[in-house]
């Protein structure tokens, strides 16, 4: 959809456990509802209307599902992280899912997206590097994994525009500026900063970097997990 589908799955390990209601099996649960989005392109990458309404109703549930669990065992802190990251991606969602003219907008371009993102000369290595990824994450160093993750999110980004520049004309663009920063400006622009800001950084070491608290780190890649879900189409 605007929206597509890239699961961190292994983010499972960065769940809060201890309490009987806060066990990983539950979110686990909340993420195999959206993994059956990810396994299939053309739910990923909706370009029908039918295709549009059943992955709205897989999304729905899946984050309807986190956000339950994020507010039954997230604190406070760790709420307004979650938060800050995916409540524009959560009303993006919404709107696309109503009949309407976002709805109209991205229906009408989706099929060019879904070329930038599926042709193996245009994004479809930097797609599938982020399906990849996500199943590759160890929870050994999550430092490591958000510094990736934003790595991938970012170059993905970039070449999605500038595909879009080339093949899909300006009403596309301008659908993709203005919903890809609702979706991940938080994002990038704050929380994936710290890695991603100036030339050369995402192939640099952290060593000298200045990197966000192992707790801090945690909440930003359940976010990213479903900022992911929500984004990458």
């Amino acid at each position: 959809m605007g929206v597509a589908v890239i699961l961190l799955l292994t983010v499972l390990f960065i769940v809060i456990v201890g309490t009987e209601s806060c066990s990983t099996s539950e979110l686990e649960r909340c993420l195999v509802v959206l993994q059956s989005v990810a396994e299939s392109d053309n739910l990923a990458l909706a370009t029908t209307k039918q295709e549009l309404q059943l992955v709205c109703r897989k999304l729905q549930k899946g984050v309807k599902c986190i956000d339950d669990h994020s507010s039954r065992c997230f604190n406070s802190a760790q709420l307004r992280v979650y938060d800050s990251v995916v409540s524009e991606s959560r009303q993006v969602i919404e709107d696309i899912c109503i009949e309407g003219e976002l709805q109209r907008d991205y229906l009408a371009h989706a099929p060019c997206f879904k070329n930038i993102s599926t042709d193996s000369k245009k994004c479809a290595p930097k797609y599938r590097k982020m399906v990849i990824l996500s199943q590759e994450l160890k929870e050994e160093d999550k430092d490591s994994a958000l510094k990736s993750v934003c790595c991938a999110l970012r170059d993905f980004t970039l070449c999605k525009h500038e595909y879009a520049i080339r093949d899909c004309g300006p009403g596309a663009i301008q659908f993709l500026q203005r919903n890809m920063e609702r979706m991940s400006g938080s994002l990038i622009n704050e929380h994936c900063v710290l890695y991603t800001y100036g030339a050369g950084s995402c192939s640099s070491h952290l060593r000298n970097s200045r990197v966000p608290s192992k707790s801090s780190t945690h909440w930003l890649l359940l976010s990213i997990v479903v900022i992911s879900v929500l984004y990458i189409s």
